[in-house]
């Protein structure tokens, strides 16, 4: 006869002595920012291997710069999505700050930089409107930022007459094409905006209210979360990271026109 396990719970305790690998200790949502992170490795690899020249380092650098202008858009999206909305003003919302701001330019060029200033208000004052009739109107946020993205794209072509004029302002261009050393001023911008975006969410109280009115409108309303300021700073803030994406994007290509915002709607 073979021999039996006299005391089943003595294996079960060795069992769980056994150290857990590191992705079994991972919950699924870091798990799911790893495989993300593997795959786009892999994919670069593949590229790499397919097109000679993908992985020399001044591409690399290129196609993070372009990749930037959609990082801008992200930043402002992650905090509206963490509240359980959505913001489909994004496309004209770029496409105006970018006209005007040609625009402004080519008229004013001795006030370049209080156009720049004077754009960025003007992208935040949008998406503040968007909180605006989210909050107080109960306006669903789909139909609000949808609506206003068809008001701007009229706003838009009234202010050019379908031709845009003007170029890039001299700082936004230095922003885009401009460099630290090696680096390029675009890249430091970004990972600098990320990285303190990162932290509004980590580390400060705006950033526990924006997961409390994420998860439940109503139980952050009884805990005492003001949730109608919460929610109209979120969606001035991704006004405000629009409106740059939408200024970058136009210092990397030199002028503005129509429909330069269409491919960061609902990209996928």
């Amino acid at each position: 006869m073979g021999r039996t396990d006299t005391n089943p719970g003595q294996n079960q305790d060795a069992a769980s002595a056994v150290p857990r690998s590191l992705w079994t200790r991972l919950d699924p949502v870091h798990r799911s920012v790893l495989m993300a992170y593997l795959f786009a490795v892999v994919l670069f690899a593949v590229g790499a291997v397919i097109s000679p020249g993908f992985d020399r380092p001044a591409h690399v650098v290129t196609v993070l710069v372009i990749a930037s202008f959609l990082g801008f858009v992200g930043i402002g999206q992650t905090l509206v999505i963490l509240t359980g909305g959505i913001d489909l003003s994004v496309a004209y919302l770029m496409n105006a700050a970018a006209v005007f701001m040609t625009g402004l330019t080519a008229a004013h060029a001795a006030a370049s930089d209080l156009v720049l200033v004077g754009v960025a208000l003007g992208s935040a004052l949008v998406g503040f409107v968007n909180g605006l009739g989210i909050v107080w109107f109960n306006i669903p946020p789909l139909v609000m930022t949808l609506g206003m993205n068809s008001v701007l794209e009229g706003v838009t072509l009234v202010y050019t007459n379908g031709t845009p004029t003007g170029g890039a302002p001299p700082l936004i261009a230095y922003l885009v094409d401009g460099h630290i050393g090696p680096v390029p001023v675009d890249l430091v911008v970004w990972f600098g905006l990320a990285g303190a975006v990162s932290l509004l969410l980590s580390s400060t109280v705006f950033g526990r209210r924006l997961y409390a009115v994420g998860n439940s409108v109503k139980a952050s309303y009884l805990s005492g979360i003001n949730v109608g300021r919460t929610l109209m700073a979120t969606y001035t803030l991704a006004g405000l990271f629009a409106g740059l994406s939408g200024m970058f994007l136009t210092g990397f290509a030199g002028y503005s026109y129509l429909g330069m915002g269409d491919a960061y709607l609902l990209i996928g």
